[in-house]
């Protein structure tokens, strides 16, 4: 997941959005998200490297990092720090949040902050100064919660090939920013029909009932091979909003489903 910082640039958004006449309160950010699942069934998952439905935390948490392999250390020829980046709080609202963690191979290593929500993770360090086939991890990087009750993404080795970077197929909005969901990418590796929805949840922060529910707000018909749309009227998503994509391919298992998705950042501020 990539993103950078705008200054000068039109996209097909909301008139509010300006990107030539930006103030100082103001920044926005292009954020492009990718997920994918190996593992796509019948029955509707999430398009995620977990390949299962992923459970949203409803309290906060310390994310640890473990790897199936003893060479990703702070002193190995693998990964020897990941970044984790997501959401925490300040009072009562959930902003950006971001830390570095040192990797110690098949010993799990806890963050020292607390976060709600994990919307990236990747190696930052590495032992090995990295090629298309030398690897940046020798082994799956798992960041889960403490104790590894809940998998919130995995850095996979894929075909003897380190990928350095979570496919996660979900964001989640601060509360000091606005996004617009813009360019939506699918794809399927076989000639299996596949189906994908885009989901929201309003008012994450509200972790007791009644809680906002859950809502579709895109979906497409099977298709086999790829699906492309760029929006002609961008899916405006509230200050703490998580939306998440999940797929199922009715005729078959085992299916590759990936999904890639340009979403853009307009922050603001207010008093913490």
């Amino acid at each position: 997941m990539n993103d950078k910082q705008l200054t000068s640039l039109q996209l097909n958004v909301p008139n509010d959005i300006n990107f030539r006449k930006t103030d100082k309160t103001d920044r926005y950010r292009i954020i492009h998200g990718f997920g994918s699942s190996d593992n796509m069934g019948s029955a509707v998952n999430d398009i995620s490297p977990t390949g299962i439905v992923y459970v949203w935390p409803q309290g906060v948490f310390k994310p640890e990092v473990v790897s199936d392999n003893a060479n990703d250390n702070a002193s190995g020829d693998g990964a020897r720090s990941v970044t984790v980046k997501g959401l925490g709080f300040i009072g009562s609202n959930l902003i950006d949040i971001e830390e570095e963690i040192p990797t110690d191979g098949t010993t799990p290593v806890c963050a020292n902050n607390n976060f709600f929500r994990v919307n990236e993770s990747f190696v930052e360090k590495s032992g090995v100064y990295a090629t298309t086939t030398a690897l940046s991890h020798q082994g799956n990087l798992t960041i889960s919660t403490f104790g590894g009750s809940l998998v919130h993404s995995i850095i996979k080795i894929e075909n003897s090939i380190s990928l350095g970077e979570a496919e996660v197929g979900r964001y989640s909005i601060p509360s000091n920013a606005k996004g617009w969901l813009q360019v939506i990418n699918v794809s399927t590796a076989s000639n299996m029909a596949t189906k994908y929805f885009v989901w929201q949840r309003k008012g994450m922060n509200v972790i007791d009932p009644p809680f906002s529910s859950k809502r579709l707000i895109y979906t497409a018909p099977p298709f086999v091979g790829q699906s492309n749309r760029a929006l002609t009227n961008a899916f405006e998503l509230d200050p703490n909003t998580d939306f998440w994509f999940s797929g199922e391919s009715p005729l078959g298992a085992n299916n590759e489903v990936a999904v890639d998705f340009e979403l853009t950042l307009k922050y603001f501020d207010f008093d913490f």
